[in-house]
């Protein structure tokens, strides 16, 4: 992730909560007029995302940011989020198709409990596969068997018949 201005302690973090969907597109346009960067965080000490003007946004990711309408963003507030926090999308918000702010995961957030439930599913999930394979080797070399002993069968009562 690119490097962000750091956090510095005296710079106020805004609470999740207290970033409004309805004043999404007035902070945004605050945003691209005034040229300034807003931390946004779940707590008031711990930024998770970033909102910024164009301007502010590092260079390079710029080229890898989805264009989204501000309105779009506001009806689909928790998908942004989540696709920002969990795996780093970035987004650049539009206000009438032009770019106006960037939004993105604050470069030092980190959540090693989301980490740990991901390689636990993961887990999970090549386990349930191994089992399946397992299930349907078995099941196939069952077939085979109850085939092989069907033709067994009609082969002994074809020679009974015939002899």
């Amino acid at each position: 992730m690119p490097p962000a201005a750091p956090h510095r302690r005296n710079e106020a973090v805004v609470e999740l909560p207290n970033v409004a969907r309805r004043d999404l597109l007035l902070t945004v346009n605050r945003m691209a007029i005034e040229r300034v960067q807003k931390l946004i965080g779940t707590s008031a000490s711990t930024p998770t995302y970033i909102l910024c003007s164009t301007s502010l946004a590092p260079a390079e990711l710029l080229p890898t940011c989805v264009k989204i309408s501000c309105d779009r963003a506001r009806k689909k507030w928790s998908n942004v989020r989540a696709l920002a926090r969990l795996h780093g999308v970035p987004f650049i918000f539009t206000i009438d198709g032009e770019d106006a702010a960037v939004f993105y995961r604050h470069p030092d957030y980190r959540d090693d409990m989301v980490r740990s439930w991901l390689e636990e599913y993961h887990k999970k999930v090549r386990m349930a596969q191994i089992e399946r394979e397992q299930h349907t080797t078995t099941d196939s070399t069952m077939v085979q068997r109850v085939a092989e002993l069907e033709r067994r069968v009609i082969a002994l009562e074809e020679g009974r018949h015939n002899g």
